[in-house]
């Protein structure tokens, strides 16, 4: 409420979640879209909590569609060109990258690549 209150109806206000419990008590109907992570291990944050891979990603992300179908689901954490697949076929619609770009040769080609392989992914996850 207070985030809302401060930036406006029309600032998109995202939430990060990586337990069961987060996903049962955030606030989804006062949010516009929620990260689910860390998926992967990952060298941009320090992160005393495991990985949920994959399969936690799944278990998460139908903890929030079950209260918000609507709501759109991203991944965070370790996703990159390798393994950006699969979290779009264990439930994410979009994912939050930093090393993936960042430490990239050529940045906005590995954006170009990364990008493909999310949409295809989109396209081929079963509605």
């Amino acid at each position: 409420e207070d985030a809302r209150r401060l930036l406006g109806r029309r600032a998109i206000i995202g939430l990060s979640i990586k337990t069961g419990k987060q996903a049962n008590d955030a606030p989804l109907e006062r949010i516009d879209y929620v990260c689910i992570g860390g998926v992967f291990e990952t060298n941009s944050k320090d992160n005393p909590d495991p990985p949920v891979g994959p399969d936690g990603l799944r278990a998460l992300a139908g903890l929030v569609r079950a209260r918000r179908p609507d709501l759109p689901v991203g991944a965070i954490a370790g996703i990159d060109e390798r393994n950006a697949a699969t979290v779009i076929a264990a439930g994410a619609d979009g994912v939050a990258v930093i090393s993936a770009l960042s430490m990239a040769i050529e940045p906005k080609s590995a954006a170009a690549r990364l990008r493909s392989i999310v949409d295809r992914a989109l396209e081929d996850r079963p509605r």
